[in-house]
């Protein structure tokens, strides 16, 4: 069953079960109050009947004994004036048992009627038929003896019940009917944007085309919130594709000239082996051998940095925990003066963050390394740590103020970048890791005026631990 059907079903089900509470509740209401006012009416009169001397009189006279046969009395008894109740059945039933029809039609006597008039007390209304027809009968005892009985026929407010029932249960189904057809209109309706977002959804399935959002709707319903997280998505998917296609166009680029350089010495290798003519001399082999090396070291950085960018940073986050930023510096500074033999200070203070500890230490590395690329030989880089900041500052040529924020970009390089070797991606690893923190990462000139560049990973105030 669809959505829209079920909706639809639940609606008319509400619909209906109120419809017929009310209907049920209506009829249950109007039969007893009818019923009620027949009822009070009936005792009413029964009750003033009984009080009159001439039946009292009369229900109390001695009787002939049980058993005998007598002709049942005349319909009138003196003094008894029954005009006024000419729409009713009365008749007198005697200590004895013995029954006076006054008016009307001949009454049932049973024995609880029998029991009032015996003892002289008591009153009550019940149901009764006379020759098929349906009563209701009042029952009085009358002080001292005796009992009155008045009848009255409720086959016409049975009809009218009936009729009543069957208007309300008509306009019931009416109801329902209405509700039903108002519900799969409502539903349709209701579900026509969660319609939209399904043929978006299926047209993106099957075109693959992320640029065409849903209109946004005015009103902020679910629907509408539901819409805006759909073209949220959309757009979010749109730059992932875009980023993903940058990173292959770009990682081919930049792999191409190390591809292209270690098969030219491969083939110059292999044709000196193969031709005596063109064998090369010892030195010139090593050289070509280190060159070879050196682009396959090339080429597994640049591998191990494409595969860090490539990977979605929510998959592979690592576990996040306290790291002292000082130590993670004074690691990486001792790791870099071994390689490479530059003189690096680090300052640090009691400086502790909540994250991922492997790639803060990338990030912090990376930016040692680019220092290292470009300081002068015999002049120290300074590290300094503080309050969840890492700066980094080299003694180099700097970098111009128009570049400083494209080179945390994928594969950007400065100007006078290209005879230094390095991918491109060492910058925009730290600018990622510092995003993944809530930070920022920025190049700026040194606040002394000197030469070099202050490369900075500043992490979120709410990363840092207390």
């Amino acid at each position: 069953m669809t959505l829209r059907a079920r909706l639809a079903v639940v609606v008319a089900g509400a619909v209906a079960a109120a419809v017929v509470v009310t209907v049920g509740v209506a009829w249950l209401a109007t039969h007893h109050r009818l019923r009620a006012d027949i009822d009070d009416a009936l005792a009413s009169r029964a009750e003033g009947v009984a009080e009159l001397a001439t039946v009292t009189e009369y229900v109390q006279r001695t009787s002939p004994a049980r058993g005998t046969t007598r002709p049942r009395p005349q319909r009138e008894v003196p003094g008894i004036r029954v005009a006024l109740l000419q729409d009713l059945s009365v008749q007198l039933v005697g200590v004895d048992g013995r029954v006076t029809t006054l008016a009307g039609a001949e009454l049932p006597v049973r024995p609880v009627d029998l029991a009032a008039a015996t003892e002289g007390e008591g009153s009550f209304v019940r149901n009764a038929r006379v020759d098929g027809d349906h009563f209701r009968v009042a029952t009085q005892a009358v002080e001292g003896g005796g009992a009155v009985q008045i009848g009255r026929d409720v086959t016409g407010t049975d009809r009218t019940l009936r009729s009543l029932a069957f208007v309300l249960t008509t306009t019931a189904a009416i109801g329902v009917l209405a509700a039903t057809l108002i519900g799969l209109l409502v539903a349709k309706r209701a579900l026509r944007p969660i319609d939209r977002l399904s043929e978006a959804a299926e047209r993106v399935a099957r075109d693959q085309d992320l640029t065409a959002p849903l209109p946004a709707r005015a009103t902020p319903d679910e629907v509408g919130r539901l819409t805006t997280s759909f073209n949220t998505m959309l757009a979010a998917l749109a730059a992932s594709r875009a980023q993903q296609q940058r990173l292959v166009t770009d990682a081919s680029h930049e792999l191409r000239t190390p591809l292209t350089s270690l098969r030219t010495t491969i083939e110059l290798l292999r044709r000196a082996d193969r031709s005596p003519d063109e064998a090369l001399p010892a030195e010139q082999r090593d050289e070509l051998y280190d060159h070879a090396l050196d682009e396959l070291s090339e080429l597994t950085h640049l591998s191990s940095e494409l595969v860090e960018l490539a990977t979605d940073a929510r998959s592979a986050a690592g576990v996040r925990t306290t790291v002292d930023l000082g130590d993670v510096a004074g690691a990486v500074a001792a790791r870099a003066r071994r390689r490479t033999g530059q003189v690096i200070e680090v300052s640090t203070d009691a400086s502790t963050v909540l994250g991922d500890a492997a790639a803060l230490e990338r990030a912090v590395t990376n930016l040692v390394d680019n220092a290292c690329k470009w300081n002068p030989v015999g002049t120290a880089i300074e590290v300094t740590v503080h309050a969840g900041t890492v700066a980094v500052r080299d003694h180099g040529p700097g970098v111009p103020p128009d570049e400083r924020e494209r080179v945390f970009e994928r594969f950007a390089r400065g100007r006078d970048a290209q005879s230094v070797p390095g991918s491109g991606l060492g910058l925009a690893i730290v600018g990622q890791v510092a995003a993944d923190h809530g930070g920022r990462a920025w190049i700026e000139a040194p606040a002394d005026g000197g030469p070099g560049t202050v490369a900075t990973l500043a992490l979120s105030p709410d990363s840092q631990a207390s």
